[in-house]
């Protein structure tokens, strides 16, 4: 009954608020709000955003239990950026996740939180120095570029949530699920002809989480590229580090990269690389990312042996974007996505920890003032076996806003 009465609540509210397309209300909703610091030199902007989840846990993989409605801040944002200079921008960022979380809660990956978290950490610190569009560089504490899912960012997602490539992944290269390390990236875009354009990131990062340099001195730096062939309407007509999956039924292009990392010793491997290649087709109403990602790992065991294991994961997303007389968006979705670990190992690779699971999403988004103003209704089901090896499903209603 309560998940009925979610769904119901939800789709008036859908209902309610387009019904007054005709107010003021939508227009003044769709305008470009902008929180703005103006310097002689530059400027800051001051970036506030938040995600409101409204979950109804159907199913989980510890048990059965009835039912059980939780509301909680599923990501929360603070921080600020801007420019300080012609070519030289910066931005800081801080989160807060999973506040008000209950313990029973089921979330995609069937995973239960102890208790909600009153973390506040870095997520973002870097600066970045434009010299060109073809030649930028980028330098601080960042998202390494590599595989599409795990370099966008959570707030531009045609998933309600983020697929399987944003998580293993992440924890394979830096070691740490937020995907960030200290680092230098050159990047740019360079015009092919009138229709075409590359992209190409290039970085040397220097990682430290004891998950991937062990507990002794021996140490090596990870190396990344990231190479993407644009055909048609670019994903950016400049460089930046935030990317969209959404071309928002405007965008009629194609893009279509590889990427890959290499990492030498250290005492939890002998070497460690990830590869893997995406596609990601905006064309007027039809939103489709596709991506295949492989970890492959020399593990140590002992002082002189080594196992070899090769992770994989994969992820497609659909969506069409219907746009409604008042600007506003109307979006179904679909994602689906999996993950499996060496073909030595039956549920779980014991070194790299990933996991054999599986997530399907369907839902409907609205798209107030494209992301920065969003809300969505999505129904999430999948399967995830290490001690438990059983479903667990969802409703969620998400509020999305940024500032």
């Amino acid at each position: 009954m309560k998940k009925i009465l979610t769904i119901v609540c939800y789709c008036l509210v859908f209902n309610s608020i387009n019904a007054q397309e005709k107010t003021d209300i939508i227009k003044q909703l769709n305008k470009d709000w902008l929180a703005q610091v103006k310097f002689d030199n530059g400027y800051m902007n001051i970036n506030i955003a938040l995600q409101m989840w409204n979950v109804e846990s159907l199913k989980y993989p510890q048990g059965d239990f009835a039912p059980r409605y939780d509301l909680f801040i599923r990501r929360g944002r603070f921080g600020v950026n801007g420019k300080i200079a012609s070519k030289l921008t910066y931005g800081t960022t801080f989160s807060y996740d999973g506040i008000g979380k209950d313990v029973f809660t089921v979330s995609q990956g069937g995973a239960l939180n102890n208790d909600d978290k009153f973390n506040f950490v870095l997520r973002d610190g870097f600066l970045l120095y434009n010299s060109s569009r073809a030649l930028n560089i980028t330098m601080g504490y960042f998202r390494p570029r590599l595989g599409k899912e795990a370099i966008y960012s959570s707030w531009f997602c045609i998933s309600q949530e983020k697929s399987l490539p944003n998580n293993q992944p992440r924890v394979h290269v830096v070691g740490r699920l937020i995907g960030r390390e200290t680092g230098i990236n050159i990047g740019g875009i360079l015009k092919v002809n009138k229709s075409t354009n590359f992209l190409y990131d290039v970085g040397i990062f220097d990682n430290n989480s004891p998950l991937i340099t062990g507990n002794d001195s021996l140490k090596s730096v990870l190396k990344t590229a990231r190479l993407t062939l644009m055909f048609g309407d670019p994903e950016m007509n400049d460089y930046s580090l935030v990317y969209y999956q959404s071309g928002y039924g405007k965008r009629k292009g194609i893009s279509f990269a590889i990427n890959a990392s290499h990492q030498g010793q250290t005492s939890i491997f002998k070497q460690n690389m990830f590869y893997g290649a995406d596609l990601q087709l905006n064309y007027g109403p039809l939103d489709l990312i596709l991506e295949q990602d492989w970890m492959y790992r020399e593990n140590r065991v002992g002082s002189s042996q080594s196992i070899k294991t090769i992770d994989k994961v994969n992820s497609a997303k659909i969506a069409w974007n219907f746009i409604q007389k008042n600007n506003t968006i109307i979006q179904p979705t679909i994602m689906y996505s999996t993950e499996s670990p060496d073909n030595l190992y039956t549920n779980q690779n014991p070194f790299t920890k990933s996991t054999k699971q599986d997530v399907f999403d369907v839902g409907i988004n609205w798209l107030i003032n494209k992301d920065r103003l969003k809300l969505g209704l999505h129904y999430v089901k999948g399967q995830i076996d290490t001690n438990f090896n059983k479903p667990y499903s969802y409703v969620n209603g998400s509020i999305q806003f940024m500032l």
